[in-house]
């Protein structure tokens, strides 16, 4: 692709690599359609734009009636990320909430009816996308790509674009930093041929683009490089519960789709699908940060506290460090406070980081070139618990250590980030006006570009 990081400009790909890469454009172009359509038509009730977040948390909740199943089905990405709301059912009320808090002045109808409309436009979608991967499996071979490659003026940032001729419309183009493609390379089995390693990562850029289409780069934000190494000192912490092969740093990580990240090194797969023995193989402390979904969080402790009441039936050690918002009045916040495996139950059972004092990695790193850049600040106060059964004692988790590490980190970058924070006129930005220019300044690089 290019003589910074020795790949070829042309790529000569396998029958198999054809098929998955033109399945994976399909299902991005989906996915785009699906966010246009919300955007049309939000704008076409009188509201500005759609509320950060609200396509993502959609989504999120769509996939949690996957993961309540006792029995997983074979996983297809496309089931996952096009939501097929039977006709008829009923519009689904996190979307109509969310729309009505994010909306001003929009009545509980008219979000209805955007969400009624939005579950229409989606099932057709996917039946449509489904015809097409049928079409595609009897075709006798999949259709021709085009690889096309450029390089930022600083040689930081590769941009790709994938072309297949038989498909309509224009191709997206795709992003990924040096440091990021570095990352994915050295993650992907070097055994695999260099073909394979390049399809395998454009997969993977374009499944992770696809899920932050609606923009919320925070949706995929993950505690920075300073938080992970006091855990990694302190706790013995080898394994991430949320993650993916753009944002992970331990060693051993879960994340949503093991048909593109498993040859990332996501051994563990989706969380909610994890067994205590595959858990215990890897480590006895583990991170959990969930998508700030409160159906996702909810049912993440749901799921912590199966797989710590299993470890203490079997008599084995197991601990659970939880980063989450401190969102007091849900279901999930109340959980957390009140299971008996907290592991300070001498005080108040949660450690409180003041917003102010913590940063986030961006969800979006990996098409920032500059690390510095890499940070965004929290929207809220979190909270971080610590559940667990077995050999260490309460008194042995200092948190305190790990908020002065995340207020440290904080300080540290602050100033880069307050760069990007600030109106022109010095003031401080609200989170959302902070999400705005982010968008703004991504879409005027990849224009320069």
């Amino acid at each position: 692709m290019g003589e910074n990081w020795g790949l070829p400009e042309a790529v000569p790909l396998k029958r198999k690599h054809r098929a998955r890469l033109a399945s994976e454009i399909r299902l991005f172009k989906a996915c785009k359609r699906l966010t246009h359509e919300l955007h049309r038509l939000v704008r076409s009730s009188g509201a500005r734009q759609v509320p950060v977040l609200a396509l993502e948390r959609w989504l999120a909740r769509w996939s949690m009636r996957f993961e309540r199943h006792e029995e997983v089905p074979i996983f297809r990405a496309e089931r996952y990320m096009i939501p097929r709301f039977a006709l008829g059912d009923a519009p689904e009320q996190g979307l109509v909430a969310d729309l009505q808090r994010g909306c001003a002045g929009m009545e509980k109808q008219t979000a209805t009816k955007i969400t009624s409309a939005l579950h229409d436009f989606a099932r057709q979608l996917g039946e449509r996308l489904d015809k097409e991967n049928q079409e595609q499996e009897l075709a006798k071979e999949p259709p021709e790509l085009r690889l096309s490659v450029q390089h930022s003026a600083d040689g930081q940032t590769l941009r790709m674009n994938i072309a297949v001729p038989e498909m309509q419309g224009k191709m997206p183009w795709f992003s990924v930093s040096a440091r990021h493609l570095d990352k994915l390379q050295l993650l992907c089995p070097k055994k695999k041929s260099r073909a394979s390693r390049i399809a395998a990562i454009c997969r993977v850029i374009m499944r992770y683009d696809a899920l932050t289409l609606g923009g919320g780069a925070g949706y995929q934000a993950a505690l920075p490089l300073a938080g992970f190494r006091w855990l990694q000192q302190e706790l013995d912490c080898s394994v991430e519960a949320f993650a993916s092969p753009l944002n992970c740093t331990l060693v051993h990580y879960g994340s949503q789709f093991p048909d593109t990240d498993a040859l990332f090194g996501s051994n563990l797969g989706n969380f909610f699908q994890w067994s205590l023995s595959e858990v215990l193989m890897r480590g006895r402390c583990v991170e959990v940060n969930p998508p700030f979904v409160p159906e996702v969080m909810d049912l993440a402790v749901e799921k912590v506290e199966d797989l710590l009441r299993q470890a203490r039936n079997a008599g084995e050690a197991l601990r659970f460090v939880i980063l989450v918002p401190k969102w007091q009045p849900l279901r999930m916040w109340r959980k957390l406070m009140d299971s008996k495996y907290n592991e300070r139950p001498e005080g108040s059972p949660v450690f409180v980081l003041p917003q102010e004092d913590h940063l986030f990695c961006d969800g979006k790193q990996h098409i920032i070139a500059k690390e510095a850049m890499h940070h965004r600040p929290s929207s809220f106060d979190s909270g971080i618990f610590v559940l667990g059964c077995g050999r260490r004692s309460p008194s042995e988790v200092p948190l305190d250590a790990l908020s002065r590490v995340l207020r440290e980190h904080a300080k540290t970058h602050r100033r880069t980030v307050e760069r990007g924070v600030r109106g022109t006129n010095g003031a401080a930005l609200t989170i959302q006006e902070y999400e705005r220019q982010v968008r703004k300044r991504r879409k005027l690089g990849k224009q320069s570009t």
